[in-house]
């Protein structure tokens, strides 16, 4: 009996490590949420902040963030990656594309000509009826930092898509 115990607490925790916190929240959430402030002090796409993001790189970082915020998590579903388009290529191989986004997901934006490589990524931090409530590094000038943003549902300016981040969907 006490073996069976042990094995029960010991996939709850790791349930716990994968999916959430001791509050419910979602540890990709609890994570972004942890970067907020956090951001350039040295020049545009530079700091301390943006090479622990990039893996030692100058460069613009939201989806070095958003890669970081995934490896701190322990979510092995894409590779690290500094493109937005590159992480939402990839999420569509693998079948991770969703139109209903929740906590922990990614929300992409194209930006500029859909066409091209460009694009912004950010992490979302919850969903209501009528908004998207997201965190984001790297918008708008120097000094960028990690910040939350709302959109309204029905009308997010540039949308690519969302992807599932969760184990299932």
């Amino acid at each position: 009996m006490k073996k069976l115990i042990i094995i029960i607490s010991i996939v709850l925790f790791l349930l716990l490590c994968l999916f959430g916190n001791a509050s419910g929240e979602n540890l990709i959430v609890t994570k972004a949420k942890a970067e907020i402030g956090n951001g350039e002090t040295e020049k545009n796409n530079a700091g301390p902040d943006i090479r622990r993001y990039t893996r030692g790189r100058n460069v613009a970082w939201c989806a070095g963030f958003v890669s970081y915020i995934l490896d701190e998590s322990n979510i092995g579903l894409f590779k690290y990656s500094l493109s937005a388009k590159a992480i939402y290529n990839e999420a569509k191989i693998k079948g991770r594309i969703t139109d209903n986004p929740q906590a922990g997901d990614l929300v992409v934006f194209n930006r500029g000509n859909p066409k091209s490589w460009q694009a912004h990524i950010g992490i979302i931090e919850k969903v209501s009826s009528t908004h998207i409530y997201t965190i984001e590094g790297n918008v708008g000038r120097y000094p960028a930092t990690v910040e939350r943003f709302t959109y309204n549902k029905d009308n997010i300016k540039n949308l690519l898509g969302y992807i599932k981040t969760g184990k299932s969907f």
